[in-house]
């Protein structure tokens, strides 16, 4: 069935639903194996990658994040904000992962990342709750 509607779309949607996939899983593996120091590194550097114009509008771009994440197991909110950096830095938009804590009335440790563009425009990982950031 899903491959049924991947088929349906156009072929620039393919391959940039593709090229996201691939790009998740690379980022889920590298967190699970390296230190994260290597994985901030690793997307930095892939900044560099910068085309000269935007082939693509910021709500395709979270679109294929959100649906490569059905396909990769554990896209954490992490995963997919350092995909979401990389995807949209690639093409010349400015974006910003945040990462931030909060304990829950039991005392309960949480932690949650997102990914902003420009001030404030939540547009990965946007929840309800109250975090306080710790690294932006």
């Amino acid at each position: 069935m899903k491959l049924f509607a991947f088929l349906k779309l156009n072929l620039d949607e393919q391959i940039l639903l593709t090229r996201t996939l691939f790009l998740m899983w690379k980022i889920r593996l590298m967190l699970w194996i390296l230190p994260f120091s290597y994985t901030k590194n690793f997307f930095l550097r892939n900044n560099e990658n910068k085309s000269n114009e935007s082939n693509y509008d910021v709500q395709k771009l979270v679109w294929a994040v959100e649906v490569s994440s059905i396909f990769v197991l554990k896209a954490t909110c992490l995963v997919k904000a350092i995909t979401g950096k990389i995807l949209l830095s690639n093409e010349n938009y400015d974006s910003r992962i945040k990462i931030g804590v909060l304990k829950d009335n039991k005392n309960n440790f949480e932690a949650h990342a997102w990914l902003e563009l420009h001030e404030n425009e939540i547009i990965i990982g946007a929840v309800e709750k109250e975090y306080t950031q710790l690294l932006y």
